[in-house]
């Protein structure tokens, strides 16, 4: 008896791992690169990925699979850098509302000395029906994001542009907000000081 209650439950187990929605972060040597402003690779230790929905007009991002341990990440071996692979799953009644949905995508990213980069892209990737793990997985390729939300992104990130620069596939840019040069505030302090003489 202890051992068909230990079988029905392994199979309860098997059965609710397969009711899982998934989004692959489709990459690989061919996929865009993503990337600082400054030219450098976004990896697991400086920028985090998350995906979801995402209102346009109130601004708010409704994450997908918030308890799931391995998200999608990126690349670090040299074939890979900047490269994003991976995926999301959940395997609960909450993938549920995420149904046909469009994808977006929030990457936040140290960029170093302090100053932080946050973006919102928009796929041309809906999520799936949750099907009980039947056909309900979707690839999500970086060239998938052709759009993006200025509004709530950091200033100077820009989504898929056309391969250039080096990087053979194209690239996703998250950006820094520009910082006025030193000459530039001492400029406008000079000025600042004839104004007032007058």
């Amino acid at each position: 008896m202890k051992n068909t209650k230990l079988v029905i439950a392994g199979l309860a187990l098997m059965a609710s791992a397969a009711n899982a929605t998934t989004i692959t972060g489709s990459g690989g040597t061919t996929g865009a690169q993503f990337v600082t402003s400054t030219g450098v690779f976004l990896t697991p230790t400086n920028a985090t990925v998350q995906i979801g929905t995402f209102n346009t007009t109130t601004n708010i991002f409704t994450q997908f699979a918030v308890a799931d341990a391995s998200p999608i990440s990126f690349g670090t071996t040299a074939s890979l850098q900047g490269r994003w692979l991976g995926n999301f799953s959940d395997n609960s009644a909450s993938a549920t509302p995420f149904n046909g949905q469009q994808i977006w995508v929030r990457i936040a990213v140290d960029l170093g000395g302090g100053a932080t980069g946050l973006a919102y892209f928009g796929s041309t990737v809906n999520f799936p029906t949750n099907g009980g793990g039947v056909g309900d997985t979707a690839n999500l390729p970086g060239t998938s994001l052709t759009s993006i939300d200025v509004d709530s992104s950091t200033a100077g990130t820009s989504a898929f542009i056309a391969p250039g620069d080096g990087f053979t596939n194209g690239r996703v840019v998250i950006g820094v907000i520009p910082e006025p040069s030193v000459a530039l505030l001492g400029a406008l302090g000079v000025f600042g000081l004839i104004r007032r003489r007058r």
